[in-house]
């Protein structure tokens, strides 16, 4: 995904209301590229959403907090009803993975097979791999203890892959406009 290094504000030539970041990464914020943000003790950095609130200089900042102010109780109820269905998932997730029988010699076709029905049964829709991650974890958890620690670390390669795949996000800074 190709993501733009300047704000819409300042795309659109309305340099007065950007705010001076444009999205969020994974514990910081997208600065603006913009040579409008020359002057903010900021630019050049890679700040959190905190302290760009605190320091940031630029003309759209007062008005972005003033926005952020208002907003925060919606978003703080947003934030408490996403953790509570992540839980109930989680727990659906343990209830269906612990209904599964677990015996030496199932192949993670069965274990698939059978997840799949728990995961059905307790209406959970199940993210792209993850029956055949579950399902590898545990036929190696029944298999031969002598192949274990070479099926798990097949397994947890399996894993990471499919972790880099989800959580992959380019790297930022902020350098000059270009």
């Amino acid at each position: 995904m190709n993501v733009p290094e300047t704000s819409s504000f300042c795309r659109e030539d309305s340099h007065e209301r950007c705010p001076h970041w444009y999205g969020l990464g994974s514990d910081y914020v997208r600065l603006c590229r913009c040579a409008c943000h020359t002057s903010c003790p900021v630019r050049g950095k890679k700040v959190s959403r905190e302290l760009l609130r605190e320091n940031c200089t630029c003309a759209g900042a007062p008005e972005w907090r003033v926005t952020e102010e208002k907003m925060k109780p919606h978003v703080e109820e947003r934030r408490r009803e996403f953790d509570r269905t992540v839980a109930q998932r989680r727990e659906k997730v343990r209830a269906a993975t612990a209904s599964v029988e677990r015996r030496p010699g199932a192949s993670e076709a069965d274990y698939r097979a059978k997840l799949a029905r728990a995961y059905e049964e307790r209406g959970i829709e199940p993210a792209a791999g993850e029956l055949d991650l579950a399902a590898g974890t545990m036929c190696v958890s029944t298999g031969p203890p002598g192949l274990r620690t070479v099926q798990y670390l097949r397994v947890i390669g399996r894993w990471l892959s499919h972790l880099s795949k989800i959580g992959n996000s380019p790297e930022d800074s902020d350098g000059p406009a270009a």
